[in-house]
């Protein structure tokens, strides 16, 4: 069974951000915004990034915070960041 690495990751992304920011019921796509849709502050933003640096074996840039908008975002900095695994 093949699994679609870009799903993998946005599904854990938004499984962090809902965990990290008590969310649970939620609906977070790809297009949502973390200020405008979730009403995200900085210091809860951080705490999901610190998490998702734990989850995923990254670090993110200290601007973060503010280069960040969206859930998409945060796929594709992930997904640059991370090598494929052979098969």
């Amino acid at each position: 069974m093949h699994i679609d690495p870009n799903t993998a990751i946005a599904n854990k992304v938004v499984h962090v951000i809902r965990e990290s920011l008590f969310m649970p019921n939620v609906p977070i796509e790809r297009h949502t915004r973390l200020v405008e849709d979730l009403d995200v502050d900085s210091i809860d933003l951080m705490e999901a990034l610190i998490d998702l640096e734990t989850d995923f074996g990254v670090e993110f840039p200290p601007d973060a915070t503010l280069r960040f908008r969206t859930v998409g975002n945060l796929v594709a900095f992930l997904r640059s960041r991370i090598q494929p695994v052979a098969a």
